[in-house]
């Protein structure tokens, strides 16, 4: 990912995220960038691409999706000075959508155990600690529950859902749960 200063100048890289970026938010106090890029390839996986010899084989899962933090220090002049890059949510839940808390030592994130067409249908609310990448369940009940979307006090949390219905015409509608979770 690259990015301009407000005040022009040329574009600088902001994330080495090899798989891409699929979404991004900045924090709240503007020193960090939260996003979603998959997993990286395994050095197995990068030689057998390299040497044409990656096999895909259809209903195999693909890399997760996963939520990153990236630090960045501002340089003077206009720029940023990336840090590490972390990932903050585990190995085997697709992240799809996000939010930072306002005060930022928090994200919510939606997230399914499978990719797909129908995962969105399989997502759970989930909240992250920036600090120590340790997750909490929000909301767990069946159907799509995603978008999730910080109150400015921080207290709730809004989000899409389909109210435990399964199912493409599954009506949807916004829903409220306290920010520590519940119903």
């Amino acid at each position: 990912m690259f990015g301009v200063s407000a005040s022009g100048g040329s574009a600088r890289a902001i994330s080495a995220a090899l798989e891409g970026i699929s979404a991004f938010e900045w924090a709240p106090d503007g020193k960090s960038l939260a996003y979603l890029s998959r997993n990286p390839m395994s050095a197995d996986e990068q030689r057998q691409r390299a040497d044409r010899s990656f096999v895909t084989r259809v209903g195999a899962p693909e890399r997760a999706t996963r939520l990153w933090i990236q630090p960045l220090q501002p340089t003077g002049d206009g720029g940023w000075r990336a840090g590490e890059a972390r990932a903050i949510t585990p190995a085997n839940q697709y992240v799809d959508s996000f939010s930072w808390s306002p005060d930022g030592r928090e994200i919510a994130y939606s997230a399914a155990p499978t990719t797909g067409f129908t995962a969105p249908y399989y997502a759970r609310l989930h909240a992250v600690s920036v600090a120590t990448a340790t997750p909490r369940p929000g909301v767990d009940r069946s159907g799509m529950n995603t978008s999730p979307r910080f109150s400015p006090d921080g207290k709730s949390i809004a989000f899409v859902t389909t109210s435990e219905r399964l199912g493409l015409m599954a009506p949807r509608g916004l829903a409220i749960v306290p920010a520590s979770g519940g119903d």
